[in-house]
This record gives C-alpha cells, sequence and structure tokens, in this order.
C-alpha cells in the first residue's frame, strides 16, 4: 500500500482583495506570541487593539508584490530600501493602538525602536512578518510560504533578514538558510532573534560575511525620522496618561468636598 503524501498547500501572490483575509490570518497567529503578549498582556486588548499592527504592514507591503498568502496563512516582504515604516504610518498605528497599550507604550516603543536600530544597513530583502494560524500549524505551511520570497532573494543574488518573536520559530528558520546574529532583549519584555540569510548570488557584489549593522547595544543607526516618530509615540502616551491622572484627581476632590 503506497503511502500517502500531504499535498503542497495553494500559495498566491496576495493582492489588494485578499488585504483583509491575510491580517485575520496574521492576526489569529500571532495572538499566542511573546511580543504581541509583551505589547498587549490583557487578551481581550490584544484581540481588540493588536490587529492594527498588521493592518499596517499589510496596507504598507502587499502593493509592492512580495506579499505571498494561502488558506490559513501568509508572509509579507519589504524590498530593498523599503523595511522602515514612514513617521506617518508610526503615528497612525499609534493613534489606533494607544488606548490598548496604555501606561507601557512608551516601553513598547523605546522597545522597538531598539531592534529598528540593530537593522542590517546593506541592500537585502526584509521579512516584515510570516505566519500561520493555530488550526494550520505543523503542515508544512509556514515553510511554504517562506519559498517565493526567498527565491526572489536569490534570483536577485540578495540576502535575506527577520527578527523572530517566538524561540520555537528559530529552528525553521534555519532550515531555510537564516543564521542568528543577535539575541535582543526588549525591555521588561522577552527577547528576540535577529537572523540574517547570506546571498547566494553575487549580483549585488555583497561578501558573505556578517552585515553591517548588527553591533550589539548600539543605537546609532536610527533614522531621524524614525525617531522622532518614536518620540512622538510616547509623547502621546504620556501626555494621555497626564489627562487620565488630572481627571482622577478632579474626581477625588469632587467626591472629598
Amino acid at each position: 500500500m503506497r503511502e500517502e503524501r500531504p499535498v503542497p498547500p495553494a500559495i498566491v501572490t496576495a493582492g489588494a482583495a485578499d488585504l483583509r483575509r491575510t491580517v485575520d490570518d496574521l492576526h489569529a497567529a500571532f495572538m499566542d506570541d511573546p511580543v504581541l503578549s509583551w505589547a498587549f498582556p490583557d487578551e481581550g486588548k490584544r484581540r481588540r487593539y493588536g490587529r492594527h499592527f498588521f493592518e499596517m504592514h499589510a496596507r504598507r507591503l502587499v502593493p509592492g508584490g512580495l506579499a505571498w498568502r494561502a488558506d490559513g496563512g501568509g508572509a509579507l516582504w519589504a524590498a530593498p530600501g523599503r523595511w522602515r515604516e514612514s513617521p506617518l504610518e508610526m503615528l497612525r498605528l499609534a493613534r489606533a493602538t494607544i488606548r490598548g497599550l496604555g501606561t507601557h507604550g512608551a516601553r513598547v516603543g523605546r522597545g522597538m525602536l531598539g531592534i529598528e536600530s540593530k537593522h542590517p544597513k546593506e541592500p537585502h530583502l526584509y521579512l516584515a512578518v510570516v505566519g500561520v494560524r493555530p488550526e494550520q500549524q505543523g503542515k508544512g505551511l509556514g515553510s511554504a510560504l517562506l519559498q517565493p520570497g526567498l527565491a526572489h532573494a536569490d534570483r536577485l543574488g540578495l540576502p535575506a533578514y527577520l527578527e523572530s518573536s517566538s524561540p520555537r520559530n528559530v529552528p525553521l528558520y534555519e532550515r531555510h538558510g537564516f543564521e542568528v546574529k543577535e539575541e535582543a532583549q526588549l525591555p521588561q519584555g522577552p527577547p528576540m532573534w535577529l537572523m540574517w540569510r547570506p546571498a547566494s548570488g553575487f549580483l549585488y557584489g555583497h561578501s558573505k560575511t556578517r552585515p553591517t549593522g548588527f553591533e550589539p547595544g548600539t543605537f546609532g543607526f536610527v533614522g531621524r525620522r524614525a525617531a522622532i516618530a518614536a518620540r512622538r509615540w510616547a509623547g502621546c502616551v504620556q501626555e494621555r496618561n497626564r489627562g487620565a491622572l488630572s481627571k482622577s484627581g478632579r474626581r477625588q476632590s469632587v467626591s472629598s468636598g
């Protein structure tokens, strides 16, 4: 009796019509993620506000043609030089999530800015996010979703970069040629694994050595616009918290009078 092999999942390029479904799948995939749980410790707030992170990435990256999806998962890549969100995108994200982040919003913004500061400088493809719904995991869908982006990087002779937010995903990425270059600790939060896949060709003339921009403990590689956006994000959180305290103080004065 012949052993039946699993049917490979159908991977298709994600378009504008797939945006909502892709966001839903990625949000579901990351509901138990350590970093998303650090940003939104309350599950209800994580469910309500966490999806804005994936909406931002999908709206920004799907039009670039380096987004792929399947039934239950998706992968969003950024082309060389297109990995960083604009200040406007960051401010929109801050406004959408500020109520969910609460008093630790400034810490989350500071942590994300620290991770951004370690981003490699040389041209590369960036895997912004890849995820599979829990009920679809363990079927090879994650590996299948990685393949189109990795194949594109190989055709261009480009390296690839990602930040893994979960230790259980590190072996998966290593099987596809990525190497851990640094384990970065978020403030009062979990670690993230910064991973690099050397270029397979030489079209861009890059060596296969350690990429520039991986200087542990330094925060020099921060774009001026990104720094301004992060400071505004932290300022919005602090202003909101001061307003809440002020209202609380007025209520106490009225009740005591």
